[in-house]
């Protein structure tokens, strides 16, 4: 029996369904030129309400600010006409609670990117924002709820190693395109609660992050090697708690191409010497102390279940496959036993010659479970799930029983043929 639902494309949005096409009908609508100029009756003055909306770097809490972060906010104000004349912000350290700078009040009517004008920020840090507003009366409003932002870091700031796979004899892993791998570490925690944990991670070119057996999310950075990009993470709810700090990555190197240019003369590194990841993952605890852990040659690593190298329709994108007879149960969590996994391969400290520089991205993708509108089983076994629409996504099947070296085909399409089979011509 084949499975008629999914490509196997696996960086590129999964798309599933009927194309559902509407018509929209456009009235224009014709007012007479009569302008009313009446006011509401003036009353006495309201003050403002609390500020909303507080982003920083037009992000909602980002985890890797670099440089002076930049903050933006909606002032509330019921009153009729109403401005805004000034404004306070006030930074504090996300640990202590301690004041880091405060712009006092600022006789302003800026309300978006505002420049954070106070001392050096510590990097990888928590900080938190809040903001006060005064309104044409010079009434004060509340002061908003707090925005929370953690800084990012510059090359120097990482004291971490690139890492990447090794073959059997523990050498360079260089060869072939679209190479999956697991890495991981475990760390003891110290014996005292803890207040914050940040993870920093680039990869070239994508990973998934699982933090004490629990998957995180997915990063990824498809471009140069100079201009790699790296994602922040809060650990905190995975790890609070626990004894140890179990960082599992499976990461994948996709080779070179179009946006992923090859190493280039003059670096020593060939097109398939890009594997590349970096890592450095902070704990915080209550009493002020911290704990980091970074990549280094201490890291252990094995081959997944997951491959392909052949070029879907003969170019483009690889066709994934996965092996479920090769699963290693609980490779992400503590306490896994890893003697029989090989070190990792140490490229060397950041920033190396090909891999020179890392730049913040603010955000990474959220992710939501969407189920199929119909599921249907066709007189030969195949089985069709209709998702209603055209939407991006990774597809996610659990088989509850089958037959060990099976293979079943996953395809998808934009539209269904009249035999009820996914159409996959166009």
């Amino acid at each position: 029996m084949k499975m008629l639902l999914h490509s196997g494309d696996r960086h590129k949005p999964c798309l599933f369904g009927k194309i559902l096409i509407v018509s929209m009908l456009i009235l224009s609508m014709v007012f007479s030129p009569v302008l009313s100029t009446a006011q509401p009756p003036a009353g006495p003055n309201q003050a403002p309400g609390a500020p909303v909306g507080l982003l920083t770097n037009a992000m909602e809490n980002p985890l890797n600010v670099e440089g002076a972060p930049r903050f933006s906010w909606w002032p509330q104000d019921a009153d009729f006409d109403e401005v805004q004349t000034a404004y306070q912000i006030v930074v504090k350290d996300g640990l202590t609670g301690d004041t880091v700078w405060d712009s006092g009040k600022t006789t302003s009517p800026e309300q978006t990117q505002v420049v954070y004008s106070g001392p050096a920020l510590t990097p990888a840090h928590p900080y938190s924002c809040t903001v006060a507003t005064w309104d044409k009366e010079d009434a004060a409003s509340p002061v908003s709820e707090p925005e929370k932002f953690s800084t990012g870091m510059t090359d120097a700031d990482w004291n971490a190693t690139w890492i990447r796979p090794s073959n059997a004899a523990g050498t360079n892993y260089a060869y072939g395109r679209n190479i999956f791998w697991y890495t991981r570490k475990e760390t003891a925690l110290a014996d005292k609660p803890i207040q914050r944990a940040l993870a920093y991670i680039a990869c070239a070119h994508d990973y998934e992050l699982n933090i004490n057996g629990k998957r995180l999310g997915r990063g990824q950075s498809f471009d140069y090697p100079s201009e790699t990009r790296y994602q922040g993470w809060d650990i905190t709810s995975a790890i609070s708690g626990d004894a140890a700090l179990t960082i599992g990555l499976l990461a994948r190197w996709y080779g070179n191409g179009q946006g992923r240019a090859g190493a280039g003369a003059g670096t020593g590194q060939s097109n398939n010497a890009q594997h590349g990841l970096l890592g450095k993952f902070v704990v915080y605890y209550a009493d002020g102390t911290s704990q980091t852990v970074v990549t280094d040659g201490t890291w252990r690593m094995t081959d997944t279940p997951l491959g392909g190298t052949t070029a879907r329709n003969g170019e483009g994108d690889f066709v994934e496959t996965y092996d479920a007879r090769k699963e290693i149960p609980g490779w992400n969590g503590a306490g896994f036993d890893d003697s029989a996994w090989r070190p990792v391969f140490v490229r060397g400290p950041h920033p190396d010659t090909l891999f020179s520089h890392v730049v913040a991205e603010l955000g990474h993708p959220t992710e939501d479970a969407v189920k199929p509108v119909s599921v249907t089983t066709l007189a030969d076994g195949v089985t069709i799930a209709d998702f209603g629409k055209v939407i991006p996504a990774r597809l996610s099947i659990q088989f509850r029983g089958g037959e060990g070296g099976r293979p079943i085909t996953i395809v998808s399409g934009y539209e269904l043929l009249e035999n009820g089979r996914v159409n996959t011509a166009s």
